[in-house]
C-alpha cells in the first residue's frame, strides 16, 4: 500500500518585543542618537527558512522605507535593530514570512529625545556689571555679594 501523508502549518509566526524607552540624542550636531532595538520571532513551520524584513516610518509619517539587512542582527528566536536615527517619534515595521508561507508584522514604535543641554560659550566683549545685593534684608548692600540679569540669547554664538 501507498499512503501519503501532508502536513500543513497554518500558524503564522509571532513577534513580540518590549516597546523601548526613548533613545537619547546627546550629539548637538546632528542631534540624533543609536538605536538597538531587540525583538523575538516564535515561529511552528521552519525557523531557518525565515525571511525577515525591516521597515522605518520615520517621524511615523507613513512613508515606510525598507532598511538594509545590515541593521538587523541575531539569529532564531532572538534578533535586533540597530541604527542611528534622528530627533523624534518613529517605528519600525516588522515583516516575517516563514517557509510554510505564513507572514506576521510588527510595528515597534521608538522615539529619540535630545538629552543635552545646550552649553553656554563665553564670548569676548560681554560684560555685565553686577548690581549689588541685600540677601539678609537690612537694606544694606552685603559685601562681596552681586548679581545680574542675562539672557540665553546673549550667549548665542
Amino acid at each position: 500500500y501507498t499512503q501519503i501523508i501532508k502536513v500543513y502549518d497554518d500558524i503564522a509566526p509571532e513577534i513580540s518585543f518590549t516597546q523601548a524607552d526613548p533613545f537619547c540624542s546627546l550629539d548637538n550636531v546632528d542631534c540624533d542618537a543609536t538605536v538597538t532595538y531587540p525583538f523575538s520571532i516564535d515561529e511552528n513551520c521552519t525557523p531557518e527558512d525565515l525571511t525577515i524584513k525591516v521597515f522605518l516610518n520615520p517621524f511615523n509619517s507613513g512613508n515606510l522605507t525598507q532598511l538594509p539587512a545590515s541593521v538587523l542582527s541575531g539569529s532564531y528566536p532572538d534578533y535586533t535593530i540597530s541604527g542611528v536615527f534622528p530627533l523624534g517619534n518613529h517605528s519600525f515595521e516588522v515583516h516575517v514570512l516563514d517557509g510554510c508561507g505564513n507572514s506576521d508584522l510588527a510595528i515597534l514604535p521608538f522615539s529619540v529625545v535630545d538629552c543635552k543641554a545646550p552649553a553656554p560659550i563665553c564670548i569676548n566683549g560681554i560684560s555685565i556689571e553686577l548690581m549689588p545685593v541685600d540677601e539678609d534684608g537690612d537694606n544694606l548692600p552685603d559685601p562681596g555679594a552681586g548679581m545680574a540679569e542675562i539672557w540665553a540669547s546673549d550667549f548665542v554664538a
